[in-house]
């Protein structure tokens, strides 16, 4: 609901830290992952799916995609503990807000921006917890190639109210996600990394 959206605009609830959102990884369900997320700190797959729905739903009220298009996504592979559950929760997410994902794998967090200006993409995400512990994940947001910031209409606090907003919702994950193979893309980042090295 649009009130409530409003309600967490003006409190100023924040899910990202410095960095994307991360935590300890927990498989467990139930009740509303956002809140449950802010109880306890914990990513879980069904939080994941909603803040991925949220980021589509942001840059598509926003006019900066429409249905159909496509969202870069790259892990760091921890999740491969989990059998790649909160990837594919990324995935239904993104699905459920209309984007195609083009899906790096394995891939180091620069690869994402990299990727989107290769294939002239405006939005990525990764999931990766960069340098916290092994039993903590988490996503980074991209638009344009950059990270979100708190401020602004496309911003932390903006992802943060939609989210708050779609978790107490009850979404049916009727859209089987749409995902393409973006690992050629990686080749291409290889071999940037490798032409700027110095002699």
């Amino acid at each position: 609901p649009s009130s409530l959206r409003r309600a967490v605009l003006r409190g100023r609830v924040r899910l990202q830290g410095t960095d994307g959102v991360r935590g300890p990884v927990s498989l467990s369900s139930g009740g509303k992952p956002v809140l449950r997320f802010g109880r306890t700190g914990e990513v879980s797959p069904a939080f994941i799916r909603v803040l991925c729905l949220a980021f589509g739903r942001l840059v598509r009220d926003a006019g900066v995609a429409s249905p159909g298009d496509k969202v870069v996504l790259a892990n760091d592979g921890r999740d491969a503990a989990t059998g790649w559950k909160l990837v594919t929760a990324a995935k239904e997410g993104f699905a459920a807000a209309g984007l195609v994902v083009l899906d790096l794998g394995v891939a180091p967090t620069p690869a994402v921006p990299f990727a989107c200006a290769r294939a002239g993409l405006r939005l990525g995400a990764v999931i990766t917890a960069s340098h916290n512990p092994a039993n903590q994940n988490g996503v980074k947001f991209f638009i344009d190639g950059f990270k979100m910031l708190p401020e602004g209409p496309l911003g932390d606090f903006a992802l943060s109210a939609v989210a708050c907003s779609v978790s107490c919702e009850t979404v049916v994950l009727s859209v089987k996600p749409s995902v393409e193979d973006g690992s050629a893309l990686l080749d291409d980042f290889a071999a940037f990394i490798v032409s700027n090295l110095p002699p």
